[in-house]
Protein backbone atom coordinates (compact mmCIF):
# COMPACT_ATOMS: atom_id res chain seq x y z
CA UNK A 1 0.00 0.00 0.00
CA UNK A 2 1.49 3.32 -0.99
CA UNK A 3 1.82 6.13 1.52
CA UNK A 4 -0.67 8.36 -0.29
CA UNK A 5 -3.39 5.73 0.20
CA UNK A 6 -2.87 5.17 3.92
CA UNK A 7 -5.30 7.85 4.95
CA UNK A 8 -8.82 6.97 3.92
CA UNK A 9 -11.87 9.12 4.63
CA UNK A 10 -14.42 7.58 6.98
CA UNK A 11 -17.36 5.81 5.38
CA UNK A 12 -19.62 8.83 5.92
CA UNK A 13 -17.02 11.18 4.37
CA UNK A 14 -16.19 9.36 1.13
CA UNK A 15 -19.22 10.40 -0.95
CA UNK A 16 -18.98 14.08 0.05
CA UNK A 17 -15.28 13.83 -0.87
CA UNK A 18 -16.20 12.43 -4.31
CA UNK A 19 -18.96 15.04 -4.71
CA UNK A 20 -16.35 17.77 -4.24
CA UNK A 21 -15.11 16.93 -7.76
CA UNK A 22 -16.30 19.54 -10.26
CA UNK A 23 -16.27 17.27 -13.32
CA UNK A 24 -19.56 15.35 -13.46
CA UNK A 25 -18.15 12.46 -15.55
CA UNK A 26 -15.20 11.83 -13.22
CA UNK A 27 -17.52 12.10 -10.22
CA UNK A 28 -19.79 9.36 -11.63
CA UNK A 29 -16.83 7.13 -12.39
CA UNK A 30 -15.35 7.65 -8.91
CA UNK A 31 -18.69 6.70 -7.33
CA UNK A 32 -18.92 3.67 -9.61
CA UNK A 33 -15.43 2.59 -8.59
CA UNK A 34 -16.15 3.09 -4.92
CA UNK A 35 -19.54 1.41 -4.73
CA UNK A 36 -18.35 -1.76 -6.49
CA UNK A 37 -14.69 -1.80 -5.49
CA UNK A 38 -13.98 -2.43 -9.18
CA UNK A 39 -10.68 -2.01 -10.92
CA UNK A 40 -10.88 0.74 -13.53
CA UNK A 41 -10.73 -1.74 -16.41
CA UNK A 42 -13.59 -3.74 -14.87
CA UNK A 43 -15.74 -0.65 -14.39
CA UNK A 44 -15.30 0.47 -17.96
CA UNK A 45 -16.47 -2.96 -19.21
CA UNK A 46 -19.79 -2.97 -17.32
CA UNK A 47 -22.67 -3.11 -19.76
CA UNK A 48 -26.27 -2.18 -19.02
CA UNK A 49 -27.19 -5.88 -19.02
CA UNK A 50 -24.64 -6.46 -16.22
CA UNK A 51 -26.72 -4.47 -13.73
CA UNK A 52 -30.02 -5.84 -12.45
CA UNK A 53 -32.40 -5.29 -9.60
CA UNK A 54 -33.54 -7.86 -7.07
CA UNK A 55 -35.78 -7.45 -4.05
CA UNK A 56 -33.18 -6.12 -1.60
CA UNK A 57 -30.15 -5.62 -3.83
CA UNK A 58 -28.82 -4.19 -7.03
CA UNK A 59 -26.31 -6.62 -8.51
CA UNK A 60 -23.41 -5.65 -10.74
CA UNK A 61 -21.46 -8.21 -12.75
CA UNK A 62 -17.79 -7.37 -13.18
CA UNK A 63 -15.76 -9.05 -15.89
CA UNK A 64 -11.99 -9.31 -15.88
CA UNK A 65 -9.25 -11.34 -17.46
CA UNK A 66 -6.89 -13.18 -15.15
CA UNK A 67 -4.15 -15.45 -16.43
CA UNK A 68 -5.61 -15.23 -19.94
CA UNK A 69 -8.93 -16.54 -18.64
CA UNK A 70 -12.12 -14.50 -18.37
CA UNK A 71 -13.57 -14.40 -14.87
CA UNK A 72 -16.59 -12.68 -13.43
CA UNK A 73 -17.89 -11.79 -10.03
CA UNK A 74 -21.21 -10.43 -8.84
CA UNK A 75 -21.20 -7.42 -6.50
CA UNK A 76 -24.35 -6.99 -4.40
CA UNK A 77 -25.28 -3.47 -3.31
CA UNK A 78 -27.91 -3.25 -0.59
CA UNK A 79 -30.94 -1.06 -1.26
CA UNK A 80 -31.36 -0.58 2.50
CA UNK A 81 -27.75 0.22 3.39
CA UNK A 82 -26.58 2.12 0.29
CA UNK A 83 -29.64 3.41 -1.57
CA UNK A 84 -27.58 6.15 -3.28
CA UNK A 85 -25.37 3.50 -4.86
CA UNK A 86 -28.41 1.65 -6.16
CA UNK A 87 -29.84 4.89 -7.55
CA UNK A 88 -26.57 5.62 -9.33
CA UNK A 89 -26.42 2.29 -11.10
CA UNK A 90 -30.12 2.27 -12.00
CA UNK A 91 -30.01 5.84 -13.33
CA UNK A 92 -27.02 5.05 -15.54
CA UNK A 93 -29.09 2.31 -17.20
CA UNK A 94 -31.88 4.70 -18.27
CA UNK A 95 -32.45 5.13 -22.00
CA UNK A 96 -29.62 2.79 -22.97
CA UNK A 97 -29.58 -0.46 -24.88
CA UNK A 98 -28.64 -3.57 -22.88
CA UNK A 99 -25.37 -3.89 -24.86
CA UNK A 100 -24.28 -0.29 -24.16
CA UNK A 101 -21.49 0.37 -21.69
CA UNK A 102 -22.69 1.87 -18.42
CA UNK A 103 -19.68 4.21 -18.20
CA UNK A 104 -18.93 4.98 -21.86
CA UNK A 105 -15.72 6.53 -23.05
CA UNK A 106 -15.52 8.73 -26.15
CA UNK A 107 -15.40 6.78 -29.42
CA UNK A 108 -12.61 8.90 -30.90
CA UNK A 109 -9.94 7.61 -28.50
CA UNK A 110 -8.89 4.08 -27.66
CA UNK A 111 -9.67 2.41 -24.37
CA UNK A 112 -6.00 2.57 -23.31
CA UNK A 113 -5.75 6.29 -24.15
CA UNK A 114 -8.89 6.98 -22.17
CA UNK A 115 -7.52 5.16 -19.15
CA UNK A 116 -4.36 7.29 -19.29
CA UNK A 117 -6.46 10.45 -19.56
CA UNK A 118 -8.62 9.26 -16.67
CA UNK A 119 -5.64 8.63 -14.41
CA UNK A 120 -4.25 12.10 -15.19
CA UNK A 121 -7.62 13.77 -14.59
CA UNK A 122 -8.23 11.87 -11.33
CA UNK A 123 -4.81 12.98 -10.16
CA UNK A 124 -5.91 16.60 -10.74
CA UNK A 125 -9.52 16.35 -9.53
CA UNK A 126 -8.80 14.28 -6.42
CA UNK A 127 -5.38 15.78 -5.57
CA UNK A 128 -2.92 12.98 -6.16
CA UNK A 129 -5.39 10.11 -6.11
CA UNK A 130 -5.61 7.54 -8.91
CA UNK A 131 -8.82 5.67 -9.79
CA UNK A 132 -7.53 2.70 -7.76
CA UNK A 133 -7.75 4.81 -4.59
CA UNK A 134 -11.53 4.32 -4.51
CA UNK A 135 -11.12 0.52 -4.60
CA UNK A 136 -8.76 0.87 -1.64
CA UNK A 137 -11.31 3.01 0.23
CA UNK A 138 -14.04 0.44 -0.43
CA UNK A 139 -11.87 -2.42 0.86
CA UNK A 140 -11.10 -0.45 4.01
CA UNK A 141 -14.79 0.32 4.58
CA UNK A 142 -15.85 -3.27 3.92
CA UNK A 143 -13.75 -4.23 6.94
CA UNK A 144 -14.33 -1.27 9.25
CA UNK A 145 -18.03 -0.71 8.58
CA UNK A 146 -19.37 -4.04 7.37
CA UNK A 147 -17.03 -6.39 9.26
CA UNK A 148 -15.83 -8.39 6.26
CA UNK A 149 -13.19 -11.04 6.99
CA UNK A 150 -10.34 -11.96 4.66
CA UNK A 151 -12.32 -14.73 2.87
CA UNK A 152 -15.18 -12.34 2.12
CA UNK A 153 -12.78 -9.66 0.86
CA UNK A 154 -11.13 -12.15 -1.51
CA UNK A 155 -14.51 -13.04 -2.99
CA UNK A 156 -15.76 -9.43 -3.19
CA UNK A 157 -12.60 -7.94 -4.73
CA UNK A 158 -11.65 -10.87 -6.96
CA UNK A 159 -8.21 -11.48 -5.51
CA UNK A 160 -6.54 -14.83 -6.14
CA UNK A 161 -5.22 -15.23 -2.60
CA UNK A 162 -5.65 -13.74 0.87
CA UNK A 163 -2.47 -11.65 1.04
CA UNK A 164 -4.09 -8.34 0.03
CA UNK A 165 -7.11 -9.06 2.20
CA UNK A 166 -4.98 -9.62 5.29
CA UNK A 167 -3.60 -6.07 5.13
CA UNK A 168 -7.15 -4.72 5.40
CA UNK A 169 -8.17 -7.12 8.17
CA UNK A 170 -5.04 -6.07 10.04
CA UNK A 171 -6.31 -2.52 9.73
CA UNK A 172 -9.39 -3.58 11.69
CA UNK A 173 -7.27 -5.03 14.51
CA UNK A 174 -5.25 -1.82 14.71
CA UNK A 175 -8.48 0.20 14.90
CA UNK A 176 -9.71 -1.93 17.80
CA UNK A 177 -6.46 -1.55 19.68
CA UNK A 178 -6.53 2.22 19.19
CA UNK A 179 -10.11 2.40 20.44
CA UNK A 180 -9.32 0.33 23.52
CA UNK A 181 -6.42 2.66 24.32
CA UNK A 182 -8.66 5.70 23.92
CA UNK A 183 -6.69 7.00 20.90
CA UNK A 184 -9.65 7.25 18.50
Amino acid sequence: MTKRYREVPNYDEIIPYIDSCFNYEWKLIAKGLYYTGARIGELMQIKVKHVWEEEHFIKVKLMTEKNKKDTERIIPISKNVEPDACDLYLSLKNNKDKEDFLFPYPNHISNQSYLRVMRREFNKEFVGKAPHYFRHCRATHMVTRFGFDSHQLVKYFGWTDERPAKSYVKLKTEDLEAKMNGVV
